[in-house]
């Protein structure tokens, strides 16, 4: 049988929480601030996930009409009960929201909320016997506090909490910063499985008890080495094969984000220990044997030229009306009005996750039905956000790229293709094919990954708006030959 080689996806997947759905499996990760929201990925065997959908279009409060980065949706929960799918997302500001489904890959139910509340994050339900529950974690920003898990008694169709909740689980000594909690069943006994010790550096914990109340017994089944990848955090333990496990978890990778690792899982004294068995816990794996026939999907390469953008596309808030426009086989951005010089605070951008830590983005944009007080470019949106900025001058277009130690004017005619050459997440940006700047580093973005997107505003009202046309864009795997 072959192999599969961790990571298993190189692009940012957050807070992953994974089921089995019929002959398959269904994933939802974290999407924070970008919408539409809440991916819902599905693999045939174990290892190859394909985008289908989001459970969000958009994101069901006034406040998201505008940018606010790291808000949003955080470290949602996916279960199935008594043939309804149920998707259970925090808001850190807004409350619990849940969406369900009699049939997940088509059509989800519009978000309701059913726990106004703040500092909430992480809700994964369960259902014991005549009673539901949600266990979860606090965001200490919020709420002033964390390393504890919560439980709240929850109706069966998940449509209201039964207040007050109480507290399950004290980590603040042993288990500083435990959070992330997905709940199991096995037999007469409860099992939550949870990161702790932070994103960078931590661990996953398991805690079993006969009861959700507790009180647990707890052990470490999976942390990092001196020779094995750094913190493997939140995940989810899934049965692939009756009595078969395999886990779940994501690894930070700065610049990149969180990427998606899949673990072995061996039962050892009745404690799944992920990864490979080793001095008394499981260390994380680089490779291993496919635990199922290999389904691949065509790997990605994220072309847009016939008037569409692809589905992996998102903008930073709500997307605004009227954002763009299809003819000619292009996109062509509308320069919206927004007369504001934060790059941060653009609402009419639609970019993509970066796909992996070497890659080549090339694209060739349009310039010519732009008009005065327009500006229009690419933002690479980590922290800080890096950005090539286009505006309208006397007689060409102003070209500003705005890199570390080079912030400088360019000029140009219509027509301009771009190129953004990634190696170890060091960039560097080609224009006419001719290098400008120096390379710089992808930085972490607020809770993600870097995206890089396209963005038209405008400084000035105008009755029809200016536009950026998008003649293609596409990315390739890192080569010295296409630069």
């Amino acid at each position: 049988m072959s192999k599969f080689f961790n990571p298993i996806c190189t692009f940012d997947c957050p807070d992953p929480d994974v089921i089995p759905y019929k002959d398959g499996f269904l994933m939802i990760t974290s999407s924070f601030h970008f919408v539409p929201g809440l991916p819902l990925y599905y693999s045939k065997d174990l290892v190859h996930f394909k985008l289908v959908s989001y459970l969000f279009n958009t994101l069901p409060m006034k406040k998201y009409n505008s940018v606010h980065l790291g808000h949003g949706i955080w470290a949602p929960s996916i279960r199935e009960h008594k043939g309804t799918y149920y998707a259970v997302v925090p808001f850190p500001d807004e409350g619990i929201y849940v969406v369900e489904s009699k049939d997940p890959l088509k059509k989800w139910s519009k978000p309701r909320c059913i726990w106004k509340t703040k500092g909430i994050e992480d809700p994964c339900p369960i259902w014991i016997k005549d009673k539901t529950y949600l266990v979860f974690a606090f965001i200490k920003s919020r709420i002033g506090f964390n390393s504890k898990l919560g439980l709240i008694e929850v109706d069966e169709k998940l449509t209201k909490v039964k207040e007050p909740y109480q507290i399950i689980f004290d980590g603040t000594i042993s288990h500083p910063t435990i959070e992330g909690p997905k709940c199991y069943q096995f037999k007469d006994e409860i099992m939550i499985l949870a990161p702790a010790g932070g994103v960078e550096n931590g661990y996953q914990l398991a805690l079993r008890s006969k009861s959700i109340f507790g009180p647990f017994e707890e052990k470490i089944i999976l942390k990092g080495f001196d020779d094995t990848i750094n913190g493997p955090h939140q995940g989810a333990l899934v049965e692939y094969k009756k009595d078969q496990f395999v886990f779940y978890h994501f690894q930070d990778v700065e610049g990149l984000g969180r990427i998606l690792h899949l673990e072995p899982v061996t039962w050892i004294d009745g404690w799944p220990i992920c990864g490979t068995p080793r001095e008394n816990t499981g260390a994380p794996v680089k490779e291993h044997e496919m635990f199922l026939k290999e389904y691949p999907y065509p790997k990605g390469r994220f072309y847009f030229d016939d008037n569409q953008f692809p589905m992996e596309y998102q903008y930073p808030c709500n997307p605004p009306k009227n954002s763009f426009v299809k003819r000619n086989r292009m996109i062509w951005l509308n320069a919206l009005y927004q007369n504001t010089y934060q790059k941060e605070k653009i609402k009419n951008c639609v970019s993509i996750k970066i796909p992996s830590k070497d890659f080549i983005m090339t694209t060739a944009i349009d310039l010519k039905k732009m008009k005065k007080g327009d500006e229009v470019g690419l933002l690479i949106m980590g922290n800080p956000y890096i950005y090539i900025s286009i505006r309208l001058s006397k007689y060409d277009h102003v070209f500003k790229l705005n890199l570390p130690e080079n912030n400088r004017y360019y000029e140009f005619k219509d027509l301009i293709k771009i190129k953004i050459a990634v190696k170890d997440l060091w960039a560097q940006i080609y224009i006419q094919d001719h290098r400008l700047g120096i390379p710089f580093l992808l930085n972490k973005g607020n809770w993600v990954g870097n995206h890089i997107g396209f963005y038209a505003i405008s400084h000035k009202k105008h009755k029809i708006p200016g536009k950026l046309g998008i003649i293609f864009a596409r990315f390739d795997e890192y080569n010295e030959i296409y630069l």
